[in-house]
């Protein structure tokens, strides 16, 4: 509901002017049943007359159904049915005043304050005073104010600037300078303050202030501070006061803007139900699974996982504690080649996924076969896994597998080396080769002219 075209009180409002017309009537009833000291004793049907000359009279009374006592003068319109009537002469402010006398001296303890635009005070109280203007405003307390239309001031001190706006509490203020844009600001609590439109302000003197009409602030807790835009602040002592930015928990405050802060540092979050970041899908068995994406990055203070979320575009670290000082430390552990062998990796997609998102990933039921320690039940009956049993089970893997390389290496090599000795001992066999070829072929030259000189010797013999 839009408060500025609000045509009615509500029915706390209502509760308030009731209480405050049930002690007018208190106040007056000694008044009202007393017979005054001119009043003729032989009429019964009149409990008031006039009393004095020509003068208006300050009390009265008439006889008939439609009239009832009047303070002033009488001033009762056609219809009207009231039983008590407080007329102001003049333009002051219509109230009662409440004084109390000790050892001769009076001394003012508080007034009631009904106007003609629906204003109402209790104690000493003020809405727009001097030049009664604004409309509908209740100011109950010493020295509350309220001064704006549809304002509320409960407390001593307290006070309102703003259409709309409620402060409840001693010293409470819904106020700001910029009174030409605020409004529907709240503070409730002593010394809260609700400084822009729209604020909300609730505990002992907790802050909730925004310059941006658009982007209220909200403070909730003892000494609990929003003090930007768009900031919330829940928690005794809370801060955020960084713009778009939410701190939680006692103590807790933010440090930069599109912060939420759970917390302090010496506290831990427990979270009993999922966690759920940013878009989800509903898949199988009615289990809410995050596209978030985990990857282990080196750090010099233990392990980090970065969460990479898709739809933002952007990464957070979470860092995971890893301190040996912090566990107890049993055997090592020795799953590895052999375990991962035995893995199989499936693409698939969720049954209740509408959108059908491609994924890839191993089933629970053949890794508990691997890893029984790495599968768990739900709630629901449906399994679980742990991503740690395969990841550590990998860097065992690896180890393995680089033993194995460097034993193949090794043998490639002593290999390598005999071929190279084989292949040396050829080279100089063929240099032997070519020498004796060509002895051999300096033989052949020399075996031919021998035969040819037996041939001359033949023939001069015959």
């Amino acid at each position: 509901m839009d408060l500025l075209k609000k045509k009615a009180f509500t029915l706390a409002e209502m509760m308030v002017v009731l209480l405050v017309i049930s002690l007018a009537m208190a106040a007056f009833l000694p008044v009202m049943t007393k017979r005054t000291k001119g009043e003729s004793s032989s009429s019964s049907n009149n409990i008031w007359q006039y009393v004095g000359g020509s003068a208006p009279a300050d009390i009265y009374s008439n006889e008939g159904n439609t009239l009832g006592a009047v303070i002033g003068t009488d001033q009762f319109g056609s219809g009207e049915s009231a039983k008590l009537l407080l007329n102001t002469y003049g333009l002051g402010q219509p109230h009662i005043l409440f004084k109390q006398t000790v050892s001769g001296v009076s001394t003012k303890t508080g007034m009631l304050t009904v106007d003609s635009l629906g204003n109402v005070g209790l104690g000493n109280a003020s809405f727009d005073a001097a030049t009664p203007t604004k409309s509908n405003q209740i100011s109950i307390g010493k020295s509350a104010q309220t001064l704006d239309d549809w304002t509320i001031s409960i407390g001593n001190s307290t006070q309102t600037y703003g259409t709309s706006s409620i402060a409840i509490g001693s010293s409470a203020t819904a106020k700001t300078s910029a009174s030409n844009w605020m409004y529907q600001s709240i503070a409730i609590g002593a010394s809260s303050n609700a400084d822009g439109t729209q604020c909300v302000a609730i505990g002992p003197s907790a802050r909730a202030s925004s310059t941006v009409s658009s982007d209220p602030a909200l403070a909730i807790g003892e000494s609990a501070v929003a003090s930007d835009r768009n900031t919330v602040a829940l928690g005794s002592q809370a801060h955020a006061v960084n713009s778009f930015s939410v701190a939680i928990g006692v103590d807790a405050t933010t440090t930069g803007a599109h912060q939420i802060v759970l917390g302090t540092k010496n506290e831990t979050v427990v979270i009993p139900g999922r966690l759920q970041i940013g878009t989800i899908s509903k898949v199988s068995g009615g289990i809410d699974h995050q596209e978030v994406h985990l990857t282990q990055a080196a750090s010099g203070n233990g392990v980090y996982y970065t969460l990479n979320v898709p739809a933002a575009n952007s990464s957070y670290d979470i860092p995971m504690s890893s301190d040996r000082r912090l566990k107890n430390v049993k055997d090592a552990n020795t799953a590895g080649l052999e375990q991962i062998k035995k893995l199989k990796t499936f693409n698939y997609t969720f049954k209740k996924d509408k959108k059908k998102t491609p994924r890839v990933g191993v089933m629970a039921q053949d890794l508990k076969k691997v890893f029984p320690n790495a599968v768990t039940k739900g709630d629901d009956g449906y399994f679980l896994i742990r991503q740690e049993d395969m990841f550590y089970a990998m860097i065992n893997a690896i180890k393995q597998l680089d033993i194995l390389i460097k034993e193949i290496v090794s043998q490639v090599q002593t290999l390598d080396d005999k071929i190279m000795a084989l292949i040396n001992v050829d080279e100089i066999d063929s240099k032997r080769i070519e020498e004796l070829e060509l002895k051999n072929n300096l033989l052949e030259q020399q075996n031919k002219v021998f035969e040819e000189r037996l041939e001359k010797l033949e023939k001069r013999k015959r």
